[in-house]
């Protein structure tokens, strides 16, 4: 499923190339909109995100991505680009926004992704979910209830 998801995905190809999108004006730029290379931002997004966000992290390097991604997410939209290329990075930002910030919440190690900051679990604190809710105001971030661990590890074994 996945290889012909792919190969689709690779036969339909980008509609837009990057070097071809019209110069639009931003609000209060005068007159100059900024130069938004979709292909480098995608790129540095997905760098921010193994460097800040991966298996190995901290609490002042997940606030940094999140500034990051915010920003970034703020220079796109000045752009006012309307392609799917564009699109899908706007959706790309907006998810790697929400990681950032339910990492930098969960201040323990779990699993695979280590916090340097707080290197051990704390399953009285944090077996649970990290949920968002969309409200008018942006996501809403609230916890669920503590849980019972899952693991040999968790269960003393």
């Amino acid at each position: 499923m996945g290889e012909a998801a792919g190969r689709l995905a690779g036969d339909e190809g980008p509609t837009v190339q990057v070097a071809s999108l019209p110069a639009t004006e931003a609000p209060g730029n005068g007159g100059h909109s900024p130069r938004i290379h979709l292909d480098d931002m995608l790129y540095s997004l997905k760098s921010l995100m193994w460097r800040q966000a991966g298996l190995l992290r901290s609490g002042p390097g997940l606030l940094e991505a999140q500034e990051r991604i915010d920003l970034w997410g703020r220079y796109l939209q000045r752009a006012g680009a309307q392609t799917r290329q564009a699109c899908e990075l706007a959706n790309m930002l907006t998810v790697a926004s929400l990681i950032a910030r339910a990492a930098s919440e969960r201040a323990e190690s779990r699993g695979t992704h280590f916090r340097t900051d707080s290197p051990t679990r704390k399953d009285a604190e944090w077996c649970r979910q990290i949920l968002f809710r969309r409200t008018d105001a942006g996501p809403e971030l609230t916890l669920g209830p503590i849980r019972d661990p899952s693991d040999a590890e968790g269960r003393g074994a």
